[in-house]
């Protein structure tokens, strides 16, 4: 149903990934361990439900800086906060980087074109992250665009979640002219509740034959 979340797809590629269980500590206090490099944080949550305060931009950007020097952490899990934009920017400069992240959750965040196109450039040079979502977020045609862009160089990612995300027929047909290149590593793509229209569904046929 609409509003409901279904991450069973990413969950089961990660069952193996240890993980530690902080209960519901201030991000800042997460962030602080992943600033640290300690070995023990390789799962990190952050969902709305799990933390004991909202992350924003200031945390975003505060998790950016760690992430950077960071070399054991393997997923991340920010769903259902308020970043923006501009915190977006901040984690897209800090995937140009990092080499051993494979997970990134940032759905039902406030990410629009500006940080869609961010990620997609994070993804030419990425060659590590296996798995991002960005349901429910806002990033339209200009960044599907850009993500179908990226995608025709990037060899690593296998999953991406673009549900409801404001797409259009032009943003849908780009993404499946990347599936259709023998250098694609894309398994997964999701775009449901788009507005792709019957052009975009015919791609997307013509793509999986």
């Amino acid at each position: 149903s609409a509003g409901t979340r279904s991450h069973e797809t990413f969950a089961s590629n990660m069952a193996t990934v240890e993980k530690i269980d902080f209960g519901k500590l201030v991000p800042v206090d997460l962030i602080a361990l992943v600033a640290r490099n300690d070995p023990t944080l390789v799962n990190l949550k952050l969902n709305a439900t799990l933390c004991a305060g909202e992350v924003t931009d200031i945390e975003a950007i505060q998790l950016a800086h760690a992430l950077m020097g960071n070399t054991v952490l393997k997923k991340i899990s920010l769903w259902g906060h308020s970043v923006t934009d501009f915190g977006i920017r901040s984690i897209a400069d800090a995937l140009k980087v990092n080499t051993t992240l494979l997970w990134l959750d940032l759905s039902e965040n406030l990410i629009n074109a500006e940080g869609g196109v961010a990620m997609a450039e994070a993804l030419q040079i990425n060659r590590s992250l296996q798995l991002l979502d960005l349901s429910w977020c806002k990033i339209g045609t200009a960044g599907a665009l850009a993500m179908a862009k990226a995608l025709s160089v990037n060899t690593a990612l296998t999953e991406l979640d673009l549900f409801n995300n404001d797409i259009e027929t032009a943003g849908c047909v780009a993404l499946a002219k990347v599936l259709e290149l023998p250098s694609t590593a894309i398994t997964r793509l999701h775009l449901a509740n788009n507005n792709i229209g019957t052009a975009g569904l015919l791609a997307l046929a013509d793509a999986l034959k």
